[in-house]
């Protein structure tokens, strides 16, 4: 895996380091970017469209009470979409080449 720069993820390339300090360090794996392509973006717009469509039905007049706990869902669903839709920009199929 590369980094930005094309330079291998924790490798150390020969670009100046903005601070000054001596060469830049790519990223981590974990900590990386993800282009996605075409269908990269339609799958994380779909992805946000579930999310959203299940928190619009938790929220509809009589199925939950707005409280505290309904409020820790609604963080908890976010965070889910984050992390799925950072699990499927990682798959190679879904980024820009």
């Amino acid at each position: 895996m590369t980094g930005i720069d094309q330079t291998p993820v924790g490798a150390t390339s020969d670009s100046p380091n903005p601070t000054g300090s001596g060469r830049v360090r790519t990223p981590r794996a974990e900590f990386g970017v993800h282009i996605l392509n075409t269908e990269g973006i339609s799958k994380a717009r779909n992805m946000a469209t579930q999310f959203s469509d299940l928190l619009d039905w938790l929220e509809q007049p009589g199925m939950c009470v707005m409280s505290p706990e309904l409020t820790i869902a609604k963080r908890k669903l976010e965070e889910a979409c984050f992390y799925a839709k950072k699990a499927m920009a990682t798959n190679l199929v879904n980024q820009q080449h």
